[in-house]
């Protein structure tokens, strides 16, 4: 080989160390080795159709976010973004329960995954259940002013909720609202319903089969009138009978306008008198002209009457258990000129008032206005008692002398 030759490959070995050289410069220096940061990466929840087919859902969390730190040459790390990391949590084979689940974190091949964080996190895992609950209608608002609602209808009655046991144990009620405000004809509506629970708050994250229902509400006019007693019968002799009391004396009644306006009260079903003897409160049964329905059917009207038995009794008073009125001055009456010495009172009325009466109760007086000294005879009188009659005062009249 020729020197001019081996020159030249000596030129071209050492160009290429030059370059070599260059090249680790560059890498090392220009393009060096970097870590990074990815914070709040989104962790994708995988295989969760298997785990619904198992009957089997998460209940929490409801999503997780991880950090995530990679190495690698600058411009390697500059040209990956969120999406080029992928995390990720494999959900199936689960039962119901809490349980760890790990995280796989994956970065593209020409960096280095050097770290990430949580490693695992913790899931809740329920059973998935299908169950059945009535509906309840409940209304908004009022009708307008004389009107009321009837019964109500709803098609279908109950509906199915599906979804985690925990969520649809929750569920206290099935309600469909239906804004009744100012209405005067019936209402036949289409209404969401909704999952509640003991609070009142909505349950949301559950599966409901049908979502709507069909509400009726008839509308009716309303009016109020007294309940109207028939009787018969008597009571036994020596009782009597007072007021009868209807509770509640009126009652509710709904219907078209032209049938309410022909009632003018409700009668009861004929209550004989002599039942009365037997029990404190009888409960009446209305009669419910055709075409009149009651706007409140659970109310139950009952009646009392205050049948008593009528006696006698007799009280004896001294004379000086008489009052008098209007004495002169001066004058006083002399006892032992005054007859009888004592006089009798028959009374008459209800056992309950005639028993527990005393002589306070029934005071007797004698009024000498304008009488002066010497003998006189005077009536005894007596207050009237409302309840008590006053059969006979024996003797009605009472000899008395008045002196200086």
């Amino acid at each position: 080989m020729s020197k001019e030759k081996n020159n030249n490959l000596t030129i071209k070995i050492f160009a290429l160390l030059i370059a070599i050289v260059f090249w680790s410069y560059v890498m090392n220096d220009v393009n060096p080795r970097i870590t990074k940061e990815y914070r709040n990466i989104n962790v994708v929840y995988s295989q969760t159709e298997q785990l619904k087919k198992s009957g089997i859902v998460v209940t929490s969390p409801e999503e997780i976010k991880v950090n995530v730190k990679i190495a690698g040459r600058r411009n390697d790390i500059l040209a990956i973004t969120d999406k080029d990391i992928t995390a990720k949590v494999d959900l199936s084979g689960y039962s119901a329960g809490e349980k760890r689940v790990s995280i796989d974190v994956d970065v593209p091949s020409k960096v280095e995954l050097v770290d990430y964080s949580p490693k695992e996190v913790l899931f809740d895992f329920d059973n998935i259940v299908n169950r059945e609950r009535p509906v309840t209608v409940e209304t908004t608002g009022k009708v307008a002013s004389g009107y009321i609602l009837a019964d109500k209808e709803i098609k279908p009655q109950s509906v199915f909720i599906k979804g985690p046991k925990t969520l649809v144990n929750r569920v206290s009620e099935v309600i469909a609202y239906v804004d009744v405000s100012e209405s005067t004809k019936d209402l036949n509506v289409t209404v969401p319903i909704k999952l509640v629970d003991v609070d009142g708050k909505e349950v949301n994250g559950l599966e409901k089969e049908p979502n709507v229902v069909d509400v009726f509400i008839p509308v009716k006019r309303v009016k109020t009138v007294p309940i109207e007693i028939q009787t018969e019968g008597n009571i036994p002799q020596g009782y009597e009978m007072g007021d009868i009391k209807i509770s509640p004396s009126t009652v509710k009644i709904m219907g078209d306008e032209d049938e309410l306006a022909a009632v003018k009260s409700i009668k009861t079903e004929v209550v004989n008198i002599s039942t009365f003897l037997e029990k404190e409160s009888v409960e009446l049964k209305l009669i419910i002209p055709e075409g009149i329905e009651l706007a409140e059917p659970s109310i139950k009207p009952s009646a009392d009457i205050d049948i008593h038995k009528i006696i006698e009794k007799t009280m004896e008073y001294n004379l000086d258990e008489i009052l008098v009125n209007n004495l002169g001055g001066g004058l006083s009456i002399d006892n032992n000129a005054t007859t009888p010495s004592h006089i009798a009172v028959t009374v008459k009325g209800s056992d309950k008032i005639i028993e527990p009466l005393t002589k306070e109760d029934l005071p007797l007086f004698i009024d000498l206005d304008g009488l002066g000294e010497g003998a006189h005879t005077v009536p005894v009188k007596v207050n009237e008692i409302n309840g008590v009659e006053i059969v006979n005062i024996n003797p009605s009249e009472i000899q008395i002398h008045l002196k200086q």
